[in-house]
């Protein structure tokens, strides 16, 4: 009985399941044989919680991310994001809730070294047809909240490894997404800076009510995590020492 009041709960209150994904399979041929870089994965984000994956490279992390993230479409399963089942859509449809709801943080910044730190954001309202002045105070507005309301104008140069990815932070949360997959945020920084990146990857989530998928070979990145998860040969298995 208490079960199915749980689960009548659940599908009665979306808000806490902005991610879910079935049954995920990807397979790819190998010589004469086929590996399994996705073998029947299924789990939950939810809104305002951090999900950890950890796993070694070549587990099935990224792939996970990529599915996850409509960059890649699977051999079977479904991806629902905000109860809308992603993969029934167009390609047209599915690139426009990309936009709006998902945003991706990676191993690198990737910023264009010609722009300032204030100009990488404003480039995103721009590429969406929207910049004006309410963009412009976002945009402003996010940097200040990351830390670095003092070095706007500066370009990536300028920058330091932490700082860079703390623009890349404020540049995803331009377009408000529910959604942030994160992949090995910290694998270009020292413990120190990393650290202070998965703090405030973690406070983003928590202030903004997003469901944060995180991916990284590193263990101590459970220590931030909602859900934590591991992934072996593309499937989850139990974390190692819980």
């Amino acid at each position: 009985m208490l079960i199915q009041l749980l689960r009548s709960a659940q599908e009665a209150d979306p808000v806490g399941m902005s991610l879910k994904l079935e049954n995920l399979t990807v397979r790819y041929a190998d010589g004469e044989s086929e590996i399994s870089a996705l073998d029947n994965v299924s789990l939950s984000a939810n809104a305002g919680e951090v999900t950890v994956v950890t796993g070694p490279s070549g587990s099935g992390k990224s792939t996970l991310l990529a599915v996850a993230g409509l960059l890649r479409s699977p051999d079977a399963g479904a991806v629902t994001i905000n109860g809308r089942s992603a993969l029934a859509l167009k390609a047209s449809e599915q690139v426009e809730l990309r936009r709006k709801e998902l945003a991706f943080i990676f191993q690198s910044a990737n910023l264009f070294s010609a722009l300032t730190a204030l100009e990488q954001l404003e480039f995103v309202a721009h590429a969406r047809g929207q910049l004006d002045a309410a963009a412009r105070a976002r945009a402003a507005s996010l940097l200040e909240m990351v830390g670095l309301g003092n070095r706007g104008h500066h370009r990536p140069a300028a920058l330091s490894g932490g700082e860079r990815q703390r623009v890349g932070i404020a540049r995803a949360l331009m377009t408000e997404p529910s959604v942030m997959l994160v992949d090995e945020p910290t694998a270009s920084l020292d413990q120190n800076r990393g650290e202070e990146i998965l703090d405030l990857i973690v406070s983003t989530t928590r202030t903004n009510g997003i469901a944060t998928l995180l991916v990284t070979h590193e263990l101590r990145h459970l220590e931030h995590a909602d859900q934590r998860l591991h992934m072996v040969d593309g499937a989850l298995v139990a974390v190692p020492g819980i």
